[in-house]
Order: structure tokens, then sequence, then C-alpha cells
């Protein structure tokens, strides 16, 4: 039927080229030779303006119904019409969108494209109910006729921001001449929109007149992606409204977008060049295709059955490994949904989604192409592989998933060539590996598939080093390749034989493994590994390399012939596998000790790390620091010799790490130590601008000391900044705590300092909690913010103004509790399983919800509290940590989450959280934990952790105040 099927479209392409003569626009290559205009949106290619409606799939309306539609239909030189253009949902419907809410990434748009390919949108039909694209077994089994080829990012970041924005208009008005469609990102939500005018300061106004144009951002708000279809630099827009035309203002690309054509310009609209100039994020990620020729897919489909109680859950992993190289080919395979409603289980032929991820109960046969995995693969070389097909249930839902049957057909022959064993297990949490029954082949074949060695010798983190008199092993990987199992109850053994690297032979005995009998022989696809045990001078099966060189390994399998049915016989190609391997002189290398210039520097004064070594040894030597808080600051990669040197741009404490290594062994050694980086110190020379006027007498003159003090002319300086407070408590206090801060060795006395706190995760040391200056060098500051802090000090001269900043060496921790755990709730997010969105309430009174408050009165919500241990101790493991959900104080009819079991415990809040999500899933009168409003207004929601006490020994009990935490939900 597929051939018939080609042969017919064939046919068709043939007659519409006939009768359909299209020019195709020459590359233009040079700036010069771009015309002033281009319009591709009137090729007949280009498909009609559509509307993506409420769903969020910019992305697929750009990148599969604009930009794909025009490149196919132009590579096949047919007119794009309603019956050939392609279905952007069913590339949208293969993404977690939340029921349609959700954009896609516009890269996996590309790669499923390339992939998997795409039907034609009149073989598809869309649910909008659902949210699901469906359709007949053979179109999703055909649309790898339809594919990308390549597809490519024409914008280089770097380049771009050095080159500006000229550089972006130029390159997307080269792609345009060209002949190329251009998707690209935009903010649609913050477009300035404006009307094109008649005016004689543009020659293409008058005929645009009337035309929105889009002249700059607003912000950066609602993300989408649209399609430039041309540009024309005869267009002027006033952007300023100052009447005159300035500098940028000239010239717009013209779009297509995806509301329909009631939006602005019959769906299109025109961007000023001058808004891309004056804001570079107003396009980003340019990017084209190119397309595979029609039917360039192989036709050698993988068919899979599968059953499954949750496809999201599931995914097929396919690997084809070449039976005479050392290719390996492998793919994940995206399952997909079965479409299961009843009035499509009446037609005549079972239709399934094209989409995978989704919860619920599926079963169906799924088909892909086998030139997704191997290239150039047909029929002629498919019996040069071997295959092996993995089914897998990663056990995050409930239920189980399995293959009811698996096999591979030859379309182009019309039979089927193979298939994968099935045994119908049931998986959950659990993956299995089918092997491939081949049809095409007969018997069984071994092939050493790897060969490695184990150094017995070597004691340095880098294994694979060998030097002279290192004690070696070999181990090979047999694998049976061929269709049928080995006989039982024969040895299996494996000869080891080394050569120079010209195969001349060496003083080196051979060595062997002839230990291995598989008393139930080795199945079709099955490996095993055999290390050497007999052999050489000794007879355990290790040898050494007496002389440096390069040397060639070989593995023999089958050697003794113990196998002579082996396809290929003992003497088959794929028996023998061959390594390199590179002998090095055992020369010793070890340091004695390590020396530092100065473990007190000054700002831009070099640090010089030198290793001392036992000997004299050819060595490189790597040297980085990293902050106080653990951030990289610096590091320099391995230059020549045993020292290295560093300066540091900013005071503080840094941590310093030098690592030495031998250039021929690459055994290393390291050498750590914390630098103390101090403020530059400036000299400052006391100029005698006073002079002795004639007729002033010696004792009247006004003396050095009066006009310029030594104290007035240096520069401010300071030394440590630390805490006796939190020296004392082991750096760890309670929220609300005073800690008392004081700025060492300060060499002026009027001065006013104020403390400043950030977290250590915050690179722009973002002020959580800070004090106002204060007379002196000692600060109390209040501390409110739990989790792991920094401290910095800014010290002010009051004579000059002039600033110093010095950090607190260590990083301190704050907790609510001291002296044990305590649980509390620091957010609450309601699930709307109606509406798919989210609402997320914080413990201060804010919201942060993407799409706006969402919560209708009637909808299903599940409510969600994120818990912390606001303590300093981790609390108890292996326990229930359970929350319950009141409205408005009501116990009588509650929600909760009991199902929480933290085997290790609940960690103290630090910067990187340490917090669990605990999603209601039970309740006293909806069993599965979901509410819904009846009325309008605002409800205090109450999430009370711990509620059963099952951790008695958390500080202040279950009944703790912090325990129950209120949030104000409104319902709409």
């Amino acid at each position: 039927m597929r051939k018939k099927f080609k042969k017919v479209m064939a046919s068709l392409l043939a007659l519409t080229l006939a009768i359909t003569p299209i020019a195709i626009p020459k590359e233009v290559k040079a700036e010069s030779n771009m015309p002033s205009a281009v319009d591709l949106s009137t090729s007949p290619y280009f498909p009609e303006i559509e509307n993506q409606g409420r769903v969020g799939c910019c992305v697929a309306m750009s990148e599969v119904y604009y930009q794909f539609t025009y490149e196919m239909n132009k590579s096949m030189n047919v007119p794009s019409t309603r019956d050939n253009v392609f279905s952007p949902y069913a590339i949208y419907n293969m993404f977690d969108t939340y029921n349609g809410i959700e954009g896609i990434d516009d890269s996996e748009c590309y790669e499923v494209l390339q992939t998997y390919g795409v039907p034609l949108w009149k073989d598809t039909n869309y649910d909008f109910s659902t949210d699901n694209c469906y359709a007949d077994n053979d179109v999703w089994s055909n649309r790898t006729n339809y594919r990308v080829s390549s597809y490519s990012y024409e914008t280089n970041a770097s380049f771009f921001n050095c080159a500006g924005a000229d550089a972006k208009i130029k390159e997307i008005k080269k792609l345009l001449t060209n002949g190329k469609i251009v998707s690209f990102s935009s903010y649609a939500r913050s477009w300035n929109l404006g009307t094109i005018t008649d005016s004689s300061n543009g020659s293409s106004n008058k005929a645009l007149t009337g035309d929105r144009i889009v002249y700059g951002l607003d912000g950066q708000q609602g993300p989408h992606r649209v399609t430039f279809v041309g540009y024309d630099d005869n267009i002027w827009f006033d952007s300023n409204y100052n009447g005159k035309v300035d500098d940028g203002e000239m010239g717009a690309f013209k779009f297509a977008n995806s509301w329909g054509k009631s939006w602005a310009n019959d769906g299109y609209c025109w961007m000023t060049y001058d808004s891309i100039r004056k804001d570079f994020n107003m396009v980003d990620n340019i990017s084209t295709i190119n397309v595979a020729p029609y039917n360039s897919d192989s036709d050698i489909k993988l068919e899979v059955d599968v059953d499954s109680a949750c496809l999201h859950d599931s995914f097929l992993e396919l690997t084809a490994y070449s039976k005479y190289t050392e290719q390996k080919f492998k793919v994940d395979l995206v399952p997909f949904y079965t479409y299961s409603q009843s009035d499509l289980r009446k037609s005549k032929s079972q239709k399934f989604y094209c989409r995978g991820f989704i919860t619920g109960e599926s079963n169906g046969t799924l088909s892909y192409d086998l030139g997704v995995l191997i290239p150039e693969i047909n029929h002629s070389n498919f019996n040069d592989f071997y295959y092996e097909l993995t089914v897998v249930d990663s056990g995050n839902e409930e239920g189980y998933t399995s293959l009811n049957n698996a096999y591979i057909y030859d379309y182009n022959e019309n039979r089927m060539v193979g298939n994968f064993q099935c045994t119908k297990e049931e998986l959950s949490n659990n993956s299995q590996a089918l092997p491939f029954i081949n049809y095409l082949c007969d018997g069984y074949d071994f092939k050493v598939t790897d060969l490695k060695y184990t150094n017995h010798t070597i004691t340095s983190d880098d294994k694979n080093i060998i030097s002279t008199g290192d004690i070696l092993s070999l181990t090979s990987t047999v694998q049976n390749v061929g269709c049928r199992k080995a006989p039982d109850n024969t040895k299996l053994g494996v000869l080891y034989t080394i050569t120079d690297e010209n195969g001349n032979n060496v003083n080196i005995p051979n060595v062997w493994s002839d230990s291995y009998v598989n008393k139930s022989g080795l199945d079709a696809h099955k490996s095993v590994e055999l290390t050497s045990n007999g052999g050489a001078n000794n007879g355990n099966g290790t040898f050494s390399f007496s002389e440096p060189g390069t040397y060639k390994i070989t593995a023999w399998v089958n050697d003794t012939n113990d196998f002579p049915d082996e396809l290929g016989g003992r003497f088959s190609s794929n028996n023998k596998f061959t390594i390199t391997v590179t002998v090095i002189p055992n020369t010793p290398f070890e340091v004695e000790s390590w020396d530092i210039s100065n473990a007190n520097p000054a700002v831009g004064e070099p640090v010089t790390i030198t290793a001392n070594l036992k000997e004299s040894s050819d060595c490189e030597i790597s040297i980085s620091a990293v902050t106080a808080g653990y951030y990289q600051y610096k590091s320099y990669d391995f230059a020549d010799g045993n020292t290295a040197t560093m300066t540091f741009d900013d005071p503080g404490i840094y941590y310093l790490t030098a690592r030495v290594r031998s250039k021929i062994t690459k055994i290393a050694f390291s050498y750590a130590l914390r630098i103390n980086v101090q403020e530059a110190q400036e000299t400052t020379m006391v100029e005698e601008t006073t002079t002795v006027p004639e007729t002033t007498t010696v004792e009247e003159t006004t003396t050095v000391e009066e006009t310029t003090t030594v104290e007035e002319t240096k520069p401010l300086t300071v030394g440590k900044l630390t805490s006796d407070t939190l020296t004392n408590t082991n750096n760890k206090v309670k929220m609300n705590d005073t800690i008392n801060f004081k700025v060492n060795d300060v060499n002026k006395s009027n001065v006013a300092t104020k403390i400043i706190t950030y977290s250590p995760w915050d690179k722009y040391r973002t002020p959580l909690d800070e004090t106002d200056f204060v007379s002196g060098t000692s600060v109390d500051l209040k501390v409110t913010q739990t989790g792991q802090l920094c401290a910095y000090a800014i010290v002010k001269d009051l004579d000059s103004g002039k600033t110093t900043e010095v950090k607190f060496d260590d990083v301190f921790k704050c907790y609510e509790t001291v002296g044990g755990y305590d649980f509390t709730v620091k957010q609450l997010t309601c699930e709307n399983y109606t509406t798919g969105k989210n609402t997320i309430y914080y413990s201060d009174g804010t919201m942060n919800n993407f799409y706006s408050n969402d919560i209708h009165v009637g909808d299903k919500i599940k409510f969600g509290a994120t818990v912390y241990n606001v303590g300093d101790v981790t609390s108890d493991s292996g326990k229930k940590l359970g929350v319950q959900f009141q409205i408005n104080g009501n116990t009588s009819d509650i929600t909760w989450c009991d199902s929480f079991y933290n085997p290790n415990g609940l960690l103290p809040i630090s910067g990187s959280n340490n917090g669990v999500y605990l999603l209601a899933c039970g309740g006293s009168v909806n069993k599965e934990g979901y509410v819904t409003f009846s009325q309008p207004g605002t409800y205090n929601i109450t999430a009370w952790v711990n509620d059963t006490n099952d951790y008695a020994s958390e500080y202040g009990g279950y009944q703790a105040d912090n325990n129950k935490v209120t949030f104000k939900v409104v319902v709409k």
C-alpha cells in the first residue's frame, strides 16, 4: 500500500511540475545586490494566514505551518493550498503543554521535525476540548516523508552584541532576499503599534497607508514566535512623531502572525528596522531550515504494539550496532497516546493521538522509520546491523507499561525482516531490553565489541597510563551478533596477542582466557566479559612491557575453534579486535613541598605558587581561586613548568588551589590554602604648597602640620571584618537576633560604617538586611532572613566621602529555631485541574501567577504546601511528614497530604532551599484531595504541617505557632 501511495504522489508531483512552472530566486551573497523590497508572502508556496486561537502553539505555527510548509512545497515546486499545508498541532501535541496552555521550545520543535517529520494538516484532526491531534496509523507512519534535513540559528549572540543591530538587520534581509522564510522570537504583549501614514518621505507609504506597524518595545512581556516574510527599505514611520525623517526611521520588515486575518494587516504586520536598533530584544533566535527531499525516508519501519497505563511515564530506546565496525546508533522514541473516544473506536481504522506525555490508559501500534536511527539504511545493508529495543517504565506514576509485540517491517519489499522477543511482562519502575530475531540471517556469530586493560600497578587518578614494568591484565567483551543461540556447554576462549605498531612480533608471551564455559549457551545479542587468566611467563594472565613504545593488542575469540559452526568460522573478520597502546618510561613524579610568595597580598600584587619536585620532571601547573562563598573567581589552565602566578582584582577571602601534574603520566598533586587579599595601598606625597611671605616672620609661618595633616592625606584602609557574636555561636544565629560586627585596623578615626547581608548564591549581592551608617567601626545588625548568609561592611571616610568594602570571612546561618528542628510552610500552591493553571501564595502575603489569578467558582483545586525545616538540626528520618489544609478554619471538611516519608530526614533551610512540596492526596469528603468553591470571595486557607504529631520531637511541638500558616486566596 505504501509503495502505491508514493507512486501516485510522485505522478501527481510530476504533473504539477509540468503545468505550474515557478521561478525560484537565485542566491544573493553581496549586500549591494539586495533589492529595496522583498515579499515572500506573495509566493505561491507561502500558505494563507491562520489563527492559533487559544492554544499556545505559536512556535509550531511559525516553524511548521509557515516555514516548513513554504520550504517543503518550494522544494517540490508545488503551490501551497489547504490540501498540502502541514499540521502545527501534530508537532505541538508531542509536548507536555498543560492542555494547550504553554508554549514549546523552538529548537525542540525543529528536532521533532528532523527526527519524526510531520503529516499534512488535512490528514489529522485536532480536538480543542482535549487538546489532542489524532489520525489513522498510516498517517503517522508516513509522516517521515516530510522532514527537516537541518536547521540553523543565524544569530550568534556574541557576534551581534559586538557588531550591533545593523548586522542583524542585514542578515535577515539577506536571508529573505535568498528566498528563506525566517522564524524569530519577540515580546508581543510589549509591542508598540502604530499606523503608516501617507507621506512623500517614503515612496512605499502611499500604497501602505493605514497598515499597522511595530515601532518599539515597552518591556518584555508575552514571548511569541512569528515569521519574517519580507522587507521594504522605502517605508517611513515617524517613531518619535516630530514630523522629521530622523536617522534610522526608514525601512521595515514584514512578518506573518498567527492571530488570524482580522489582526493588523490581514494577519500580517510591519516592524521598523529602527525598533530593532533601539531594543536588541525586539528580534531574537533568528532561524531558518532546509528540508529533506520528499520520500527520502527508508520505509523500513519499527512497529511496536504497546500497552501503558501512563505513556508519559514510559519511553522506548532503539539501538543498532554495526557487525563490522565500531558504529553504534541510538535514539529515544516518543510513545503516542491512543485516541480512545468511543465514536472514533467505531471507525474502520483505529486512530491514535500524535501526542505523548498524557496520563491515561493507552495502547496501540506505533511506527518509526529506521532512517531516523541509521543514516542511509536500506534493505541491502539492513543486515549489517544487529538491533536492540529497550522499553522503560520510570515508575514516577502508578500503573504499568508492557509490549505486546515489536517487529521491523521493510515496506520496500513488503516483508517482515525480524521481531523483538517480547515477554509481555508488565513493567513498573523497571526496564526491559528485548533482543532482535533477524529473519534474514541464520546461525550464531561471535564478535569482540570491546577490549580494555587493567593496570594493577599505577595508583594515580589516571589508570589509562602504562609505564614500563606495570602489571597488566586484559578483558574483552564478546557478543553473539547472530540470530541464534550458541551451543551449550562449550568453552568460549579468547587469545590475546601483542605486536609492535607495525604488526611485528615482540618478546612478550601471549595471554588468554580459557575458563569460561556457558552451560546454557550464549543467546543472540547477549554479551559476556572475559578476562585473561593464563599465559605469559607467570601463567596467571598478567604481563608487563619492558620497553617503551607503541604496541597493538589483539583479542581473538574462538581462536581454538571450539565452535566450528560459528558463522564465518573462527577466522571471521569480527572475531578479532585490536587496540593501540602507548608505553612510557617509568619516571617517578612526586612533590616534596609547596611555596607561596604571599598569603596576604594586596589587590594587584602577584601571588606565586611553586611546586618543589623530588626529581626533575617535565610537568605543568594550573591555578584557580574561589570566593569565600565558593563561587569561581579566576582560573588558569595548565601551563608549562612548576610555577604559577595569579593576581586579584578585588579584596576579600579566597580559596586558592594549585595542581601540578606530569606531562607524561598525568599523575597530579594538589595544594590548597586560604588567601586574604587586602585593599591596595596608595602612596601619598605631602606637597608643601604654602610659601613664607616676605613680610611674615618664621614664627608666623603656617606649618605643614597646620595645613595638611598626615591622617588627612592617607587613603582609608581597613583590616578584617569580625564578629564576636558569630564566633561565640559557631556562626549560627536565630532569626531576629542582633549580631555585632566590627571592622578592625581602620587607619582613620572620622569614619562611619554600615553592614549588609546577602545570599552566597546571589552574585549581584542583593541586600537582605542592612543598617544605616553609624559612627565608628562597630555596628549592630538585626537579622531577619533565614538560611545561609554572607555579610560585608562599607566603611566611609567622613572627611573625603570615599568608601571601602570589607567582606566577612565566613558564611553564617540564620534559623528560626536553634537547638532542634522546626517545620513551617513558606508557600501555598493552588493547582487548578480545570484550567491547568497554578497560583502560588507566599507567607509574606504576595502572590506569583504567570497567567493572572484564574481560580473560579466550580474549579477543581488541589492545595500544595512547600515545607521547610527552619531549625538547625535535620529532622528525624523515616517518619511521615503530613500537612492538613483548612478552609476558613473548618476542621470537619479538610484535605491533606499523608504520603511523604523522607528516609533521610529534612535538612535545615539553606540558601539552596532544602524544602519539600506536599500536594493534597486525600480528604474527609473528597477522597482524592480536590476542593471546589461554590461562592466567589476571599478565603483563608490554613496549612498545618505535622498536624498528626508524627514528629513528636519537633521544636515547639505540632502546635507550634509557625506550624499553622494562613494564606488569603481569591476566588472569582
